[in-house]
């Protein structure tokens, strides 16, 4: 099976999605904040645009791996399973007692139903009356519809917990509890599953990693020409900007530099690829409100002679040279840098709406939510083709049609 992205506009050939499950129908008004998500979803409409949104993908004869069916089919290896259940029921999060019984019981599961538990969570009434009394002191603390085990509605953004870079793919150590599990559960498949376990390809980074140094895929963006651009953000730190960065400057020569771009650490922009994604190798859509930012060019340090090290080397840049900045690293001597003539008002209600946050299944050809219809028409006129899908609840979620794919496989075009 061809993995790799070189390009993030090349066409693509292969993705992973998590179509919205029973996970979602957990949302409520108690945890909707904690679980990340700013409301409740109607889960059977957004189902609904979820498959418009993988219709629009195979219609194009982009294969479609379904995260779902990926995790229960590995969950059949034994040595995944082993690898998975100690990480998903750590005794630093529910302590010895409670740990113990997840464990023991996880174990017993058949794989559906483990893949049920590690994503749809269980409440304590429902471990109850399962297994009957559960007197750990974790469980006391609970009333009985609490969660002992969460839930993972944010699953659908399966952009954030892995990321193909080049040849290898990287499982990020993610900043927010909410999502950690996640990514073990994506460590499992890439190392045991049958559509990738037979293929070497480099590993970027694996989990468990340093929860300091967090980066998640929302920030990573591979525009070609051995370049890779990364948001320091609410979710990706200095630290894991640079873990990330040495990791690829070792790991593939190909790889020249790796560019930072410091974002402010909010909710509406909480991502590089909500306020920019790519449209075309030297084209960028841009919210107009993010100004000039400050950026920081990674490359490999000078060794000191009779060294065997690697040394990384940071270089900053002032705000104004950040247009400058990202198309030398890409070897142009300008990017466009485009968006819908607009008020501020409605760039913002935009950024909101993930009006910046586009899918490119080739060049000048995007996905994009059918409620930006400024954007979409504009991108339109511009000659881009714009595949539109229903986004009424998915929307909800606070991200776009990149934040919901995962390529494994881009060609060049």
């Amino acid at each position: 099976m061809n993995v790799g992205v070189y390009n993030d506009v090349d066409k693509l050939e292969r993705v992973i999605v998590h179509r919205p499950g029973p996970e979602l129908d957990r949302l409520t008004p108690a945890n909707v904040h904690r679980l990340l998500f700013d409301d409740l979803l109607w889960p059977k409409q957004a189902r609904r645009e979820h498959d418009q949104f993988t219709k629009a993908l195979t219609d194009r004869g982009i294969e479609v791996l379904y995260f779902n069916e990926l995790l229960s089919q590995v969950l059949a290896v034994d040595a995944a399973r082993e690898f998975v259940i100690p990480l998903a029921f750590r005794e630093e999060v529910f302590g010895p007692t409670a740990a113990a019984m997840l464990t023991e019981y996880a174990r017993g599961l058949a794989p559906e139903q483990l893949a049920h538990l590690l994503t749809a969570g269980i409440t304590r009434r429902e471990l109850e009356a399962t297994v009957g009394a559960v007197p750990t002191t974790w469980t006391t603390t609970l009333e009985p519809d609490d969660f002992v085990v969460p839930c993972l509605p944010n699953l659908y953004f399966m952009r954030d917990t892995s990321t193909w870079i080049h040849a290898g793919v990287s499982i990020n150590p993610m900043h927010m509890r909410a999502r950690r599990r996640e990514s073990v559960l994506l460590e499992a498949i890439y190392r045991w599953h049958p559509a990738f376990a037979p293929h070497e390809f480099p590993r970027w980074n694996t989990v468990p990693a340093s929860r300091r140094a967090t980066f998640e895929g929302g920030d990573i963006i591979v525009p070609g020409e051995g370049a890779v651009f990364v948001g320091i953000s609410e979710r990706t730190t200095a630290a894991g900007f640079e873990q990330l960065a040495t990791s690829l400057l070792q790991g593939d020569e190909s790889i020249r530099q790796v560019v930072a771009v410091l974002l402010d650490e909010s909710r509406e922009s909480m991502h590089l690829d909500t306020v920019m994604s790519m449209v075309d190798n030297d084209t960028f859509v841009l919210y107009p409100g993010l100004g000039e930012r400050t950026t920081v060019t990674a490359t490999r340090g000078a060794s000191t002679p009779g060294e065997d090290g690697f040394s990384l080397r940071a270089e900053s840049h002032l705000p104004g040279q950040m247009r400058q900045v990202l198309a030398s690293a890409v070897g142009q001597s300008q990017l466009n840098f485009i968006a819908a003539p607009t008020s501020a008002h409605i760039a913002e209600w935009g950024l909101w709406n993930a009006a910046f946050n586009l899918l490119a299944l080739a060049p000048r050809v995007v996905v994009a939510y059918d409620r930006n219809e400024r954007m979409n028409d504009f991108l339109s006129d511009q000659g881009v083709e714009v595949v539109a899908i229903p986004s009424g609840e998915l929307a909800r979620g606070h991200g776009g049609p990149r934040c919901m794919s995962c390529p494994v496989y881009r060609s060049a075009t």
